[in-house]
């Protein structure tokens, strides 16, 4: 599992990017890669430090993993 980046939104909270293989764990939230090297996106609580969400998409089909896909709040 790689970590590419760390944003902080505007409540505080921090948004986090990377790339995983297999499987990845978030708190509560646990992500399975589709085989290969899957893009992730995860946010923290900036308050509390609890896990607020957790998404994945898969690099071998890439327009699953267009901007809307992040739209999560």
């Amino acid at each position: 599992d790689v970590g590419n980046a760390i944003a902080v939104d505007a409540s505080g909270d921090a948004v986090l990017t990377g790339h995983f293989r297999g499987n990845a764990t978030f708190g509560n939230y646990n992500i399975t890669s589709s085989g290969g090297n899957d893009v992730f996106v995860a946010k923290v609580s900036g308050t509390t430090g609890a896990w607020l969400w957790a998404t994945s998409c898969s690099r071998s089909t890439p327009t699953t993993c267009d901007w809307q896909t992040w739209r999560t709040s």
